[in-house]
């Protein structure tokens, strides 16, 4: 029970945390539709359906950085909404595997990397050190690829499995709106 608890504080940490609501313009950061941003960044169909949820349909230009801080912000709530299921798994299931007990445990640690990598984002958002940013996306890709893994392991494909990985696309998502802000296609 005490873990249980400290999965709806570390939730509610979360939660309190991803409400960045914006930054003023950063110098060189380029615009360009939600639309144009979304037929970039989506590498499949899965992606720019992904893409065109969290940015919108928009013709209108925004600042990139808009968009990098929209897919943040959706990871965001969704690492919160992945923990809660964990939360509730955890609690819900007498007969929780050891494996699967063990890959729980292991992601909460995997998901506090993450939001800490996000965390970091959105300050190097708000201060406009957009370099930095190449930084942050890989780290919150990776620690949330890491707790896939556990998890396929331990579940199979499973619902908390396909959570875990809809947080990874989101993450991916802001890891290739990143690398378009830092490294414009030619014209």
């Amino acid at each position: 029970m005490a873990k249980a608890a400290a999965f709806v504080v570390l939730s509610m940490s979360l939660t309190a945390t991803f409400v960045f609501s914006g930054c003023d313009a950063c110098e060189d950061a380029a615009s360009m539709s939600a639309v144009d941003a979304c037929k970039q960044a989506g590498t499949g169909v899965a992606l720019a359906e992904l893409c065109a949820a969290t940015l919108g349909t928009s013709p209108a230009p925004k600042e990139e950085t808009a968009f990098v801080l929209a897919a943040a912000n959706a990871a965001g709530r969704s690492y919160v909404a992945t923990l809660q299921a964990i939360v509730k798994l955890m609690l819900g299931k007498p007969k929780v595997s050891d494996e699967t007990r063990k890959a729980c445990d292991a992601c909460t640690g995997s998901y506090m990397d993450a939001r800490d990598a996000m965390n970091d984002a959105l300050g190097h958002l708000a201060s406009c050190s957009l370099a930095e940013l190449i930084i942050d996306f890989p780290r919150a890709v990776s620690a949330v690829d890491d707790c896939a893994t556990k998890v396929l392991r331990a579940e199979g494909l499973s619902p908390l499995y396909s959570m875990i990985i809809g947080d990874r696309d989101l993450s991916m998502l802001g890891l290739r709106l990143t690398v378009m802000l830092l490294h414009p296609p030619p014209n």
